[in-house]
């Protein structure tokens, strides 16, 4: 009997959150590459310092 609810107290790693992380991570990768090459570095890196200087 000491087996019978082992069920409910055994987990295991769900996997699911870290993987919509990784592909959030990488979309976002891919917006700011495609964003560079369209608007240029500089463009995009005054963008990105003007997001966070107003923190």
């Amino acid at each position: 009997m000491p087996h019978a609810a082992r069920h409910l107290f055994r987990h295991k790693t769900r996997k699911q959150p870290f993987s919509n992380t990784l592909h959030f991570i990488a979309g976002l990768q891919a917006v700011v590459l495609i964003l560079g090459f369209t608007l240029g570095w500089d463009t995009l890196a005054h963008f990105i310092q003007s997001l966070f200087s107003d923190l």
